[in-house]
């Protein structure tokens, strides 16, 4: 099964702007010290690119942390009962014994230790045999 990761390109556009604001800061602060920096040309276009460049690999990152084969609720709880909650899609996966499954809500955030990161998600009792 594969998971499918959709990626929030505002917050990455965005983030490459700020990268690139900073290297064109860090650039001027060298080109002014140094006069071998005065030759070269690096404006924000160029800054841009480096810091889109860096953007999506943060991007990547967190994708690759969020795809990981290890359950996020079986980190959260380690020492295992009869039951646990566990996401229907992993445990379907892995072709666990589990109950009837319900969409995460604040509730289970709250009471249950949940990730925030799964509101919404279909989650379900996992039984132990």
């Amino acid at each position: 099964m594969t998971t499918n990761f959709i990626y929030d390109t505002k917050s990455i556009m965005s983030r490459a702007w700020v990268l690139a604001r900073e290297y064109r800061a860090k650039w001027a602060e060298k080109e002014t010290r140094h006069s071998k920096w005065r030759k070269l040309n690096m404006n924000l276009r160029e800054c841009f690119k480096c810091g889109l460049r860096n953007a999506w690999e943060e991007a990547k990152k967190s994708m690759t942390a969020a795809r990981s084969n290890t359950s996020t609720f079986t980190q959260v709880r380690p020492n295992r009962g009869v039951r646990y909650l566990e996401l229907l899609s992993i445990a379907e996966r892995d072709g666990l014994n589990h109950g009837k499954s319900w969409y995460c809500g604040e509730r289970e955030i709250e009471t249950m230790g949940i990730n925030p990161m799964h509101e919404g998600e279909l989650v379900c009792y996992v039984y132990a045999n």
